[in-house]
């Protein structure tokens, strides 16, 4: 699991860091795999969209809630069976009450990203495995 590269300007490198931690994190934690340098499966990520938008806006048209947003784009690669080497956009998003500071909460809310987003990409790799 290569380290994910941050793309999208309001990616910061240690967001994108945490994310790849977190698909190594679950490689290990669900499979009996073990992590590598040069191994017969390769994950390989991009993190092209970070973006913050207003929810549940309230009847004075402030949002009572901030959803962010995150897309990654995996680039899975299998040498055992190449048939089940892909290319994917994954997405995932966490909502934040509007009261809390979107970068504040930066950290935990990467986590958590990182914990769904990890989940996905591993069901869609691995699941089968």
């Amino acid at each position: 699991v290569t380290d994910f590269e941050p793309v999208h300007p309001l990616v910061s490198a240690t967001s994108a860091q945490s994310l790849s931690e977190a698909l190594r994190d679950r490689v290990q934690r669900q499979s009996t795999l073990r992590l590598v340098p040069e191994g017969a499966l390769k994950f390989e990520a991009r993190v092209v969209g970070w973006e913050v938008r207003p929810i549940n806006v309230q009847g004075d048209e402030t949002a009572g809630a901030n959803r962010i947003s995150v897309s990654v784009v995996l680039v899975y690669t299998n040498t055992l069976d190449p048939s089940l080497s892909m290319e994917r956009t994954f997405s995932r998003y966490v909502d934040l009450p509007s009261s809390q500071d979107v970068f504040a909460a930066e950290e935990a809310l990467v986590e958590e990203l990182g914990e769904l987003l990890s989940q996905d990409m591993f069901n869609a790799t691995l699941g089968n495995w």
